[in-house]
């Protein structure tokens, strides 16, 4: 499992999640409480005491994506068109 620190698109943290596969800028990640997360980018975690493999730079996906059983990481979806800061994302942990 790879652990990943989540970051919101002002640096601001947002939680963290871990997950099977390795994933790339423009991934769709499924987080906590149904969430879809577009990862915008990614940052490798540096210092051998951080416990975080990278950093993942997120925002709200707004395509429609899902059904049951889907895998957690999904290839790239459309991202929002407003570039507005979502009202929030919800701080979990995975």
């Amino acid at each position: 499992m790879l652990l990943y620190r989540l970051l919101d698109l002002d640096g601001e943290d947002v939680g963290e999640i871990d997950l099977g596969d390795p994933v790339g800028a423009g991934d769709v990640v499924f987080a906590g409480l149904g969430q879809k997360l577009r990862v915008v980018a990614v940052v490798p975690a540096t210092g051998a005491e951080s416990r975080f493999d990278a950093m993942l730079m997120v925002e709200p996906a707004c395509a429609a994506i899902g059904g049951a059983g889907e895998a957690q990481v999904s290839p790239s979806y459309a991202p929002c068109t407003s570039r507005r800061r979502p009202a929030g994302l919800t701080q979990f942990s995975r």
